[in-house]
């Protein structure tokens, strides 16, 4: 049952321009130009031993949000295109695709945003913008065509990773998309690495695989120990974890998901998590191994995925 509290922050501004300061303009062509080229060459072998083709290793937080966009907009053009994003939330980033004038955005989140969501409606109103913008708070399970009709882009952020049923996703998601349609996804932290609950990691590095190694009366404690107020958690690992939202799925788990479903993966950026890195060498990384010993080290290292998927045959 749907829950239908506004839950937009009251100070929430929308800001059309995200991502377009002087400042944000030079960070893009710096790391357009220099860091990402740079990453490349230096992590050009990292997980290049796994059985899926990876077309870029960074850090984690290595691309912005408007630079993800234009990603996208390489593969499929998002000009006069019907656009669905899925897990929405406020909205707070759809003046990152505004800018690139699609025909139709529809949002749709399982938890209500109105006053936030009505504020971009006003906002591209008064614009008269060429966009069509709608939001609606729904299940994905919900989706149909007759309803909603067929989309070029489904694109999603910070949502993957909290699908319990990650496969009827892919399948309602499948049907939506035009023949040849494109999901664009990132998602991240993965739950088998540095802080996967979106949670673990608070009173110290150390403490960031907690959810895979403590036993679940002393993890409960944790959790409660380290619980911030209502207003943070409603969008953080508190709600997450009460919930059980979590795909808990490996990297090779996902993608043999989108090959079952009948997606082809079009581009696969990975990046890692820097303080996995720091903590392999110590005996926390053993005792990891030991306890989940179906999976690899890189399965503690990879932090999310930034991903196409193209729509293909299903086999």
């Amino acid at each position: 049952m749907l829950d239908y509290t506004d839950l937009s922050l009251k100070d929430f501004r929308f800001n059309p321009h995200l991502g377009t300061s002087t400042r944000d303009h030079l960070r893009d062509l710096a790391d357009s130009l220099l860091r990402r080229p740079l990453y490349k060459l230096i992590y050009s072998k990292k997980f290049a031993h796994l059985p899926y083709p990876i077309d870029l290793v960074l850090p984690e937080k290595g691309m912005s949000t408007l630079a993800r966009r234009q990603w996208v907009n390489k593969h499929v053009t998002l000009k006069n295109s019907r656009i669905l994003v899925i897990g929405c939330g406020d909205g707070w980033d759809f003046g990152s695709y505004l800018r690139f004038q699609p025909k139709e955005i529809i949002g749709i989140d399982l938890y209500n945003f109105s006053n936030s969501w009505q504020q971009i409606q006003d906002y591209v109103e008064q614009k008269d913008l060429p966009t069509k913008v709608s939001f609606h708070q729904l299940d994905i399970a919900e989706l149909n065509r007759a309803e909603f009709g067929e989309f070029d882009v489904i694109c999603s952020d910070a949502v993957f990773e909290h699908c319990q049923d990650l496969k009827s996703v892919l399948k309602a998601l499948y049907t939506l998309l035009e023949p040849q349609g494109i999901i664009y996804a990132s998602y991240g932290p993965l739950w088998y690495s540095w802080g996967g609950d979106h949670f673990s990691g608070r009173g110290g590095i150390e403490k960031g695989y907690n959810h895979l190694l403590l036993e679940p009366r002393t993890y409960q404690e944790y959790y409660y120990n380290n619980l911030r107020d209502d207003a943070f958690e409603v969008q953080n690992g508190g709600r997450y974890i009460e919930l059980d939202l979590f795909s808990k799925l490996s990297t090779q788990e996902y993608i043999d998901l989108y090959k079952q479903v009948g997606f082809k993966l079009e581009s696969l950026i990975i990046e890692f998590s820097q303080q996995a890195e720091a903590l392999q060498s110590t005996p926390i990384f053993k005792r990891i191994l030991e306890r989940h010993s179906q999976l690899i080290v890189d399965d503690f290292k990879i932090k999310s995925h930034i991903l196409l998927l193209r729509k293909g045959e299903v086999h």
